[in-house]
């Protein structure tokens, strides 16, 4: 409780770091040195490989714990800048939505045909 309440007066104290309340409702204190548009665009890049990207790759990539890397894949779906195509292993893969119209869509989409063979013409 003390803790919590150290955390809340952070930003009236002027100090480099901020409690953060994720719409699960887990809390995370962030540092102000973190920019977190970085980190959500590294994340939707992780995400642009053929196989998805999983929580624990995101944690393991950016160094941030498997809670977070989850609660940051879960509002990056909310924000429709990812979704979620079943399970891989024991866990969820999230891919780019690349049916919105942003920039995170084009950049998916360039990503993934990278290199592959446009489709032969249907023959009629």
């Amino acid at each position: 409780s003390d803790l919590l309440t150290a955390c809340e007066l952070l930003s009236e104290l002027a100090l480099p770091a901020r409690l953060v309340t994720f719409s699960s409702g887990a809390l995370a204190l962030r540092l102000l040195r973190n920019n977190e548009e970085d980190l959500e665009a590294k994340i939707v890049q992780l995400a642009c490989c053929p196989a998805g990207v999983s929580a624990v790759e995101v944690g393991l990539s950016t160094g941030i714990s498997l809670l977070l890397a989850n609660e940051y894949l879960l509002t990056l779906e909310q924000q429709r800048r990812l979704c979620r195509d079943g399970k891989r292993g024991d866990s969820l893969a999230f891919f780019p939505n690349i049916f919105a119209d942003s920039p995170d869509a084009r950049l998916a989409l360039a990503t993934l045909t990278r290199g592959l063979p446009l489709s032969p013409p249907i023959a009629r």
